[in-house]
This record gives structure tokens, sequence and C-alpha cells, in this order.
């Protein structure tokens, strides 16, 4: 790990690491309001969630650095990486 544990504040342990997370989260609501604006279907507003849940569960996990919200970093990470294959087989249809 490359950031100290609860060295800014008392109550997250890796402040800059859940911090940095907030531009996931602002970038992919921001994709969801264009994608929705702009038509561009389902499957792209879905993966923009799925980045937005990635941003989410990792501020979780770096704020508090349990198990539990370890998942909440990794498997949303592994299924956006599925969905977007998924996306890119499926562009045709």
């Amino acid at each position: 790990w490359c950031e100290e544990n609860y060295v800014v504040s008392d109550y997250i342990a890796e402040f800059w690491n859940c911090l940095t997370n907030g531009m996931f989260v602002i970038m992919a609501a921001f994709g969801i309001v264009n994608a929705i604006k702009h038509q561009q279907g389902k499957r792209i507003v879905v993966c923009y969630m799925g980045l937005l849940l990635v941003g989410c569960g990792s501020a979780c996990f770096h704020a508090t650095l349990k198990y539990t919200t370890q998942l909440l970093d990794e498997l949303p990470m592994l299924y956006l990486c599925a969905l977007g294959f998924y996306s890119l087989v499926e562009a045709d249809r």
C-alpha cells in the first residue's frame, strides 16, 4: 500500500485514495446524463452505472479497509470488465 493509514483523518483510513474516487463518481454521473441526453442506449448507461459503483465501492474500501468493503471495491471492477466486453461483442445487435 502506498498511503499510510489514518494520517489525514481519524475516521478515514486512506484519505487521499478515498477522496480521489470521487472523480469516478463525478465522471460516471456525467456519462449517464450525456448517454441519456444523446440517446446512446441502455447498454452505455449501464456501463456508466457500473463505473459509478466502482467509484463508490472503492471509496468505501479505502475509507474502512475492511474485508466486506474490499469486496465492494474489487467485484464491481470485475463485473464492469465483463459488462464492457459483453457490450463490445454485442455492439452489432
